[in-house]
């Protein structure tokens, strides 16, 4: 009985590893990035955001958490996006506030 038993679970346990072995493996662990944003296509949900001299093409739905303001070209962002068949796209955007301008010295 004990056989039986134990020749059960470990056919449950190889099953469970098969089934999670054949699940998406397009989606990945989410990534943060900071950088501006360019070519801002609100109607498609998509932008550029530039990080130095790399780019990165972005889309966002309506899941994607958008905080610190109003998303347009130009606004510098940091934002967490996971992978989905190649593509990056947004699950939060922060909009950083503008820095204020320093004081010249005279």
């Amino acid at each position: 009985m004990k056989k039986v038993l134990t020749l059960t679970v470990a056919s449950l346990v190889l099953a469970a590893a098969f089934a999670s072995a054949g699940t998406d493996k397009a989606v990945s662990h989410a990534k943060a990035a900071h950088g501006t944003v360019q070519s801002l296509d609100a109607t498609g949900k998509t932008f550029v955001l530039k990080m130095g001299s790399k780019e990165m093409k972005v889309t966002y739905n309506d899941a994607t958490t958008i905080t610190g303001g109003e998303l347009k070209d130009g606004e510098q962002i940091e934002l967490r996006a996971v992978e989905k068949s190649g593509a990056h796209v947004a699950t939060a955007i922060q909009i950083e506030p503008l820095k204020p301008a320093k004081a010249s010295n005279k």
